[in-house]
C-alpha cells in the first residue's frame, strides 16, 4: 500500500524521510514542530484508543514536543510509504 497526493506537482516540493514515509514541505534546519509533514497511515489500522495513540498520537508527539527523526517516531506504526511519481524520459 502507498500514499498519494492529490497533486503529483506537489512532490517536486517536498523531501522525504523514513523510506518516504514522512514527507516535508519546508524547513532546513528549523525543528519538525515549525515544519511542515505529513505521514499518513491506514484507518484499518486505527481500530480503537490505544491504536490511535500509537499509529498518530505518539508518533506527532515524538516529532513536535521531542524533535525526534522520523525514522525514529515513525518507528512501529503502520505508516505507509507515499509514491513518488517516476521522472518520464
Amino acid at each position: 500500500m502507498t500514499g498519494r497526493l492529490l497533486s503529483e506537482e506537489t512532490f517536486g516540493h517536498c523531501k522525504e524521510h523514513a523510506n518516504g514515509r514522512l514527507l516535508e514541505w519546508t524547513g532546513d534546519g528549523m525543528s519538525w514542530s515549525s515544519k511542515a509533514w505529513i505521514f499518513s497511515v491506514p484507518l484499518s489500522s486505527v481500530d480503537g484508543k490505544e491504536a490511535f495513540l500509537r499509529e498518530v498520537v505518539t508518533p506527532v508527539v515524538a516529532l513536535v514536543k521531542l524533535d525526534a527523526q522520523p525514522e525514529a517516531a515513525l518507528e512501529g506504526t503502520s505508516a505507509i510509504p507515499f509514491a513518488f511519481p517516476t521522472p518520464s524520459g
